[in-house]
């Protein structure tokens, strides 16, 4: 009798055994964590790389204001370097963030109202440029900075400002907006 229980229990000892062993190496294998900020980005050969400001483009507990105050704001600063041996020619957008939008709740539990990007204000600087552009409503495109034109190993410095307008009524008050930034280039010949 001995024997046999001395087996039974070495048997489920060894069962006990390889459910963890599997069990672990499945838990090992199958862990994955997404970042929660990107600082580099690297696309056919351009880095983009945000160097200070904020760490988003987020306009939450933001109010209308005058393009003044607007001017006066904490740019987000970001750098675009070519590694290719191409020239690029590209173009800065700002688009909604929909994912972020959507997973935005309020503390009662309700879903986020998003603000139309036509309500906001924007205003770019450029390393080489003397002072930031004329603050203009943001399009439904986006389109910040259009055309611009980096050789290789060349770095571009870029500082943008984003505000609601203060011509946006009462009514905007209690949306959101999140935003990404978008490069759209191409190799020049």
């Amino acid at each position: 009798m001995k024997k046999k229980n001395k087996g039974i229990l070495i048997f489920v000892l060894l069962l006990v055994v390889g459910i963890l062993a599997i069990g672990s190496a499945f838990a090992f294998f199958a862990y994955v964590r997404e970042g929660d900020i990107i600082n580099v980005i690297t696309i056919q050969g351009l880095d983009v790389q945000i160097i200070s400001g904020k760490d988003s483009i987020n306009l939450d507990n933001a109010y209308p204001i005058s393009d003044e105050d607007g001017l006066e704001g904490i740019p987000l600063v970001f750098q675009v370097t070519n590694h290719s041996n191409k020239t690029i020619s590209y173009t800065v957008k700002i688009d909604s963030d929909t994912e972020k939008l959507k997973n935005c709740t309020l503390e009662d539990g309700t879903a986020c109202l998003p603000l139309s990007i036509t309500n906001l204000r924007f205003s770019h600087h450029l390393d080489d440029e003397d002072n930031y552009s004329e603050p203009m409503t943001l399009s439904e495109e986006g389109v910040v900075a259009e055309t611009i034109t980096i050789s290789p190993g060349d770095t571009k410095e870029h500082s943008l400002l984003l505000w609601i307008s203060s011509k946006s009524g009462n009514d905007i008050m209690g949306h959101y907006f999140f935003g990404k930034l978008i490069l759209e280039g191409n190799a020049i010949s």
